[in-house]
């Protein structure tokens, strides 16, 4: 990554810092690719220059620097390791703390290596089970949420053990009930909730796990008005670690698709999480959360509920989940078309 003079960017650079306009709105997020248009607003701001970290090369073609991306290689084998060492408790194996070493260290590498990792999570090609993948995105996000809460790396690679093994207890819930293609009743859910209780249970009889550790496990499913199980723990009662596993559980159940639902978009997952930031979730981490995550949909090409097609040009920072979308040359600003919605990101 190197300073470069605005006067000396070229089309094709790519930009190493999130640039906020004066009223300190995101206007490009880190990882954009400059064009000629972009580069001439840059010069509009005021700006003497900008970090760049690569260049397109130009030899009469235009030809893109080829950067290997090792996260979908690194994410499938984390989801096949760390499925033998859920069978593997299902059967009574134990669950040893160093094991998830080869699960985690290989996924926080790419997050500490990688500007854009947010937007390139969700580029990922899931695998075919629920539980397995929905366990690794948590483990990404808590340690994704750990680095911009600006923890130790200790602490992230501790916050993404309790991610990865979040669900854990649920290898002792009955199959019927852990893969029933609809919504549980109420003596099913019942059952289900009993599933922190059991994940703790397992790793503590287990040991080498830090109590951070389990207490994530435990209470992950706790709520900070206090009306979360399994014992009713509210706002700073919570360990911190659950307070996180929390929001990243709850942003991946969202977007993912179910048997019985088709997964919500990252803005309205953004909007729920706002919602419910006060009552549901930890408030500051919430909003640490939804602000660095939505700086990386600048850009992106999304369709709205009035059947309009456009580009997200500006993210609001207090509210965003109501950027502003350009439509042809036209600008909606959701946070005052409040009937408007995104429907679906249809380019990242």
């Amino acid at each position: 990554m190197k300073l470069t003079f605005i006067d000396d960017l070229v089309d094709g650079m790519i930009l190493g810092e999130d640039i906020y306009d004066k009223f300190d709105n995101l206007y490009l997020s880190s990882g954009a690719i400059l064009s000629k248009s972009l580069i001439r607003s840059l010069g509009r701001m005021d700006l003497d220059y900008v970090h760049i970290v690569e260049k397109l090369v130009d030899n009469g073609e235009k030809e893109a620097i080829i950067i290997e991306d090792h996260l979908n290689e690194e994410y499938k084998k984390s989801v096949d390791s760390f499925k033998r060492i859920f069978k593997g408790a299902k059967i009574g194996n134990r669950v040893v703390s160093d094991e998830l070493d080869d699960c985690v260290n290989p996924l926080i590498d790419e997050i500490n290596s990688s500007n854009n990792i947010a937007k390139r999570l969700w580029q990922i090609e899931m695998c075919d089970e629920y539980t397995y993948d929905h366990s690794v995105q948590v483990c990404m996000l808590s340690a994704l949420i750990g680095k911009w809460l600006g923890l130790t790396e200790d602490a992230i690679k501790e916050v993404s053990k309790a991610g990865l093994l979040h669900d854990i207890g649920k290898i002792n819930i009955p199959d019927e009930i852990l893969n029933k293609p609809d919504v549980l009743d109420d003596d099913e859910f019942k059952i289900m909730k009993t599933h922190p209780t059991l994940g703790y249970v397992l790793l503590m009889n287990n040991k080498g796990f830090a109590e951070d550790i389990l207490q994530g496990v435990l209470q992950h499913h706790e709520r900070y008005d206090g009306k979360g199980y399994p014992s009713g723990a509210k706002a700073k009662e919570i360990n911190k670690y659950a307070r996180i596993v929390a929001i990243a559980d709850v942003y991946s159940a969202m977007l993912s698709d179910r048997v019985y639902r088709k997964g919500k978009s990252p803005f309205e997952a953004a909007r729920i999480i706002m919602d419910s930031s006060f009552g549901y979730l930890d408030p500051y981490y919430s909003m640490i959360f939804l602000n660095k995550i939505s700086q990386f949909y600048v850009g992106n090409i999304v369709k709205l509920t009035n059947g309009d097609i456009g580009e997200i040009v500006l993210i609001q920072r207090n509210e965003p989940a109501r950027p502003l979308v350009n439509v042809e040359g036209k600008f909606i600003d959701l946070l005052k078309e409040s009937e408007i919605e995104i429907e679906e990101i249809i380019y990242w």
